[in-house]
């Protein structure tokens, strides 16, 4: 998988503005979130216009990827995981009636919502039945991160994390750790994280610094000097300060963060990591 985008689970784990978001929802050219790129995989679509996307690895823990597109072709649902583990994850996005992204919930508890008995036996339509059940069942809801904006359509806020004056905030969901651990993690199988920088308006010729965030907690600190990425500061889920490394890569800021960050153990298994400083 090679764009953009981040999530944790099991198989083969918004925005506001003047109107709240609704599972109901489903705008025509509604806004696009980012996510990453799985490639050329099956396609399933059922009589109510929804398709799902789906693909599954047969190595380790059987890592597999979900996405299930609404009948206006707007993305509703991303999972992620190991079907070995028995543990999936992922995101739910809601839009507002403007089309704009109103809320991205965190899902989690899929594989006791059904078994993956049921996943396989359902595979030849894409499982459309059953991630258009998980889409509506609250208690697969986890955060939220609903996004604000002001009256003229700028993000003011996502989910806790506001957005400081002369600072503009995008978000993505992307793998959690880069193409290679996506697809070979032998513990959860494929991982995405959802993802929000907030960066500087004016970059050009002064030192600037931008704030990244895994899952609404800081995960690093981006210096730049007149533009260019220069060094990185990176932070555990818990805040506790991780090291400096200077960095170059934008995409390797995302293994790096993975190195160091992660949302279920944190400081344990990578406690031991040097950093170049």
């Amino acid at each position: 998988m090679k764009n953009r985008i981040i999530v944790c689970t099991l198989l083969t784990p918004f925005l506001f503005f003047g109107c709240s978001a609704n599972t109901d929802l489903d705008p025509v050219g509604a806004e696009k979130i980012s996510v990453p790129d799985p490639g050329r995989l099956p396609e399933y679509t059922d009589k109510d216009g929804f398709r799902s996307v789906y693909t599954v690895d047969l190595i380790m823990c059987k890592p597999v990827y979900y996405a299930l597109y609404t009948p206006a072709d707007n993305l509703k649902l991303i999972l992620a995981g190991a079907n070995q583990s028995g543990e999936i994850s992922g995101y739910k996005i809601m839009y507002n009636a403007d089309g704009s992204v109103g809320d991205i919930i965190f899902i989690s508890g899929i594989d006791t919502f059904a078994p993956e008995s049921e996943w396989v036996e359902n595979s030849e339509d894409g499982n459309i039945a059953l991630l258009k059940s998980c889409m509506n069942d609250s208690d697969l809801e986890g955060e939220h991160f609903t996004i604000s904006r002001d009256e003229s359509g700028k993000v003011t806020s996502v989910g806790s994390i506001d957005v400081p004056k002369g600072f503009t905030a995008k978000y993505w969901i992307d793998e959690f750790g880069g193409e290679d651990v996506f697809w070979m993690d032998d513990i959860e199988g494929g991982c995405f994280a959802f993802f929000v920088q907030l960066t500087e308006d004016d970059k050009e010729g002064r030192s600037t610094v931008d704030y990244l965030y895994c899952n609404g907690r800081l995960a690093a600190e981006l210096a730049y000097w007149n533009g260019t990425l220069i060094k990185a500061l990176y932070y555990d889920e818990d805040g506790h300060f991780r090291g400096i490394k200077e960095e170059r890569d934008a995409d390797q800021v995302l293994l790096d963060i993975w190195r160091n960050y992660d949302y279920k153990n944190p400081l344990k298994w990578y406690l031991g990591t040097e950093w170049e400083y």
